[in-house]
């Protein structure tokens, strides 16, 4: 059976105050910057002028993450997502073992950015 070749994995945020996704643009420039994550790290997008968008993303070469401004069909709120691009050719992991890997890398980056807000 053919495997996904993307997983993603969302947490909606919750506080007292929304994410003001301009402050997160130079937080993920600087961990390209410093190979903050264990992925490859490539890019900052900035999709805050499109509505139902992911808003800023942070792109990698494998990962994706950043944070949207809500899913208006969920009628969600903000959320930090975390996306497993593609499994490379010769990786032979199962599908479970990329859900862990998916829910490390996730977990990696989201305790990166509650650092980050201190």
């Amino acid at each position: 059976m053919e495997q996904p070749q993307r997983l993603i994995l969302r947490f909606e945020l919750h506080g007292d105050a929304p994410v003001n996704l301009d402050d997160v643009i130079p937080v993920f420039h600087g961990w390209i910057q410093n190979g903050r994550l264990s992925t490859m790290l490539i890019d900052v997008a900035d999709y805050k002028h499109v509505e139902a968008s992911p808003g800023v993303v942070l792109i990698g070469h494998t990962d994706d993450c950043g944070i949207d401004n809500g899913l208006p069909l969920a009628e969600s709120g903000q959320g930090f997502h975390y996306t497993r691009k593609h499994a490379r050719l010769s990786d032979k992991a199962s599908f479970l073992e990329r859900l862990r890997q998916l829910w490390t890398n996730a977990l990696e980056a989201a305790e990166a950015l509650e650092q980050e807000a201190g």
